[in-house]
């Protein structure tokens, strides 16, 4: 499967096909891939990251061959044909192109990745990408200001570096959010997804396969047709049914002179019950993406619910109240870490003024977590199993973080 095909399972109006390469080292298109045009709207970055621009971290892996040497072999091609094909966007085989860190001539190492994040290091980006069962995704980063849409549109962050602001729109309710500090989600290494294209990596068996020219902007083509480690796709949570396996592994990439991961496209079947997925990542805009205050920022510092956290019964139980905001009329969570034992607890019908009493019990739920137990009003009418002791870290959710306090008991 090439890089074409991903791209119309993908439905995304992508372009030009990839270049290959004969046995004489002569670049050829078929057909198909002379017609098919690249749309410019999902796939222009703005300002093209330059070629001198150096890692500030510096990548374990180096490339131990020199991509800069022509090709032994002479292409064949007419001076005719090279200029129709220079003309076209491809480059010939003998063009020098100089392979990033990470990138060798017969594979694709995690330093690449590590080069990808030091190239967006100190600049503005935007990436989208789509995981599995098409969950879509966009963060526009401008300095300390970040802008996260994510699950489909339906949760957007914002953070100018001292506050965050969230909104979420799913569950029947339009909930607001804010807090005096800037959310781990927002962090610049999860908003360019480095775990995702980790696992990516990683997990397939990568190889530069030749290069094209788009708006000007010069790219190394990469491909992968199977899979070169499904405990890396596993490790970082590209799939999680441990007892799944890969079957296919089909993937597609550009990426530029310097090392930015233009785009990686990437086909996945599974053996078992895991549903196969087209996972999609992106980067644009790189030095030129703007990020300003959305509208709907001071009415989430004004709706956002505020809460109290409080011991009580000499650590029997701890009373979490809601004293201001908008009610919460949907399910949320509340979930305590303590040492090393996770407490996950629902409930549902909050509003302004209820009191929570929240206690141990021995319940387990489906991924082994200890049940929180929850009491509405006013304490259960048996005493827990144990009291609470120790450093806990309270935390309620929904859709969103709302809440989360550290309480020593």
């Amino acid at each position: 499967m090439r890089r074409r095909t991903l791209l119309g399972v993908a439905g995304s109006l992508l372009g030009t096909g990839c270049l290959r390469l004969t046995e004489s080292g002569t670049p050829t298109r078929t057909p198909t891939e002379a017609a098919t045009q690249r749309g410019a709207a999902t796939r222009t970055p703005t300002r093209s990251p330059t070629a001198t621009r150096s890692p500030t971290d510096s990548p374990t892996d180096s490339p131990t061959d020199s991509p800069t040497d022509s090709p032994t072999d002479s292409p064949t091609d007419s001076p005719t044909e090279a200029e129709e094909a220079a003309a076209d966007g491809q480059q010939t085989a003998t063009e020098a192109f100089d392979y990033p860190t990470g990138v060798r001539e017969d594979t694709v190492t995690r330093a690449l990745v590590l080069t990808h994040q030091a190239n967006l290091a100190g600049e503005s980006f935007t990436v989208e990408k789509s995981e599995r069962y098409d969950q879509r995704s966009t963060a526009n980063v401008e300095g300390s200001r970040r802008l996260l849409t994510a699950r489909n549109g339906t949760l957007t962050k914002y953070t100018n570096g001292a506050e965050t602001f969230s909104r979420s729109t799913a569950r029947g309710q339009t909930l607001y959010g804010y807090r005096q500090r800037v959310v781990r989600d927002l962090e610049r290494q999860q908003l360019i997804a480095r775990r995702l294209l980790m696992g990516l990596v990683q997990g397939g068996d990568w190889e530069p396969t030749g290069t094209t020219t788009e708006d000007g902007q010069r790219y190394l083509e990469l491909q992968a047709s199977s899979v070169e480690d499904q405990q890396a796709l596993l490790d970082n949570n590209v799939y999680y049914d441990e007892a799944a396996s890969v079957s296919t592994f089909f993937g597609d990439g550009l990426v530029t002179e310097d090392g930015v991961i233009r785009e990686m496209i990437v086909s996945m079947t599974f053996s078992g019950n895991t549903e196969d997925a087209i996972i999609e990542y992106r980067t644009s805009d790189v030095g030129s993406t703007s990020v300003s205050k959305p509208s709907w920022a001071s009415t989430a510092e004004e709706k956002a619910p505020q809460f109290e956290l409080s011991v009580v019964d000499d650590g029997t139980y701890l009373k979490l109240q809601q004293t201001d905001g908008q009610p919460i009329n949907v399910e949320f969570e509340v979930d305590i870490g303590a040492r090393e034992t996770y407490f996950d607890g629902r409930h549902s019908g909050s509003t302004t003024g209820e009191t929570l009493y929240l206690y141990k019990t021995e319940e387990r739920d489906e991924r082994g977590d200890r049940v929180l137990g929850i009491s509405e009003g006013s304490r259960p009418s048996s005493p827990p199993p144990s009291d609470w002791s120790g450093d806990l870290f309270v935390t309620v959710w929904a859709a969103f973080e709302l809440f989360q306090r550290e309480i020593t008991v």
